[in-house]
């Protein structure tokens, strides 16, 4: 968004009053990038994260001084990626820290971060909680190891559920898992088994996404070169339907295209948009 932009859309709100902010922060950094990942992602270089946090905190500054945001309290945080916990916890308190410096914050403030379970553990998940995060998203994928080898090789080193029982242990009474299903190689059986799996992991949200092809990723190179098929339409609505069913029979409403939810716990965040 250039200058320009802002002092558009500044007047825009000091025209019209809103009553709540959400405010979505991108950590572009992963240890590795999926191959069928199309979202802006550098490689996790420790000497590429102070400048990037020094730029953030700037840009967090330049929209706090805007007079339209004063006492207009955020309801909502979301640090997405990326993976955001390649930050170390003393990063992302820092982070938060600033945000909080910076802006209001809603009593019941729904704070967000997304994590792959191979980069939390027992005490970065209480560090976490701690500082203030209280939603947390958890990259699942599958819970077959096989699967997850096919999707970009991040090997799980244990169990999903584990990570789950860890993130309840240090305070996270909101988790959402997230699946994957329809890619190459994706059977019925296997998506029950990680819907299942799922479940027994009792998540108040679970997001489930269509596998899909899109331009500029690895995966997309080697479909145009006939290296990996192009998903079926007909399985990807039959495993879909199976989770809509499946997870309505525990509780889980489905409340977008992707998302299901326990009662109350759909994502702020998401129904902001």
């Amino acid at each position: 968004m250039g200058l320009g932009d802002v002092r558009r859309v500044s007047l825009e709100l000091s025209a019209n009053p809103i009553p709540s902010l959400g405010l979505y922060v991108h950590v572009p950094f992963c240890r590795v990038r999926c191959p069928f990942c199309p979202f802006y992602v550098e490689i996790h270089r420790q000497q590429q994260v102070r400048p990037f946090l020094d730029a953030l905190k700037r840009e967090l500054c330049f929209y706090s001084e805007m007079t339209v945001f004063h006492n207009v309290p955020l309801a909502t945080v979301y640090v997405g990626g990326g993976t955001p916990t390649t930050l170390t916890t003393t990063e992302l308190r820092e982070l938060l820290a600033w945000i909080q410096d910076g802006f209001s914050l809603a009593p019941d403030v729904e704070i967000s971060i997304e994590a792959h379970p191979e980069t939390v553990s027992e005490n970065t998940l209480k560090e976490l909680r701690i500082a203030g995060f209280n939603r947390l998203s958890l990259g699942i994928q599958s819970f077959d190891g096989s699967e997850l080898n096919r999707l970009g090789g991040r090997i799980l080193n244990q169990g999903p559920h584990a990570t789950v029982v860890q993130s309840r242990d240090a305070g996270f009474q909101n988790i959402n898992l997230d699946l994957m299903y329809g890619f190459p190689g994706h059977i019925l059986d296997a998506w029950r088994y990680s819907l299942d799996k799922a479940i027994a992991s009792s998540p108040e949200h679970l997001s489930c996404y269509a596998f899909t092809i899109e331009e500029g990723t690895h995966v997309y190179e080697e479909a145009t070169k006939g290296h990996v098929s192009i998903p079926e339409d007909g399985l990807q609505l039959l495993l879909e339907g199976e989770a809509t069913t499946r997870l309505s029979e525990y509780g889980y409403k489905r409340y977008e295209v992707s998302n299901f939810s326990q009662v109350g716990f759909e994502c702020r965040h998401n129904m902001r948009y």
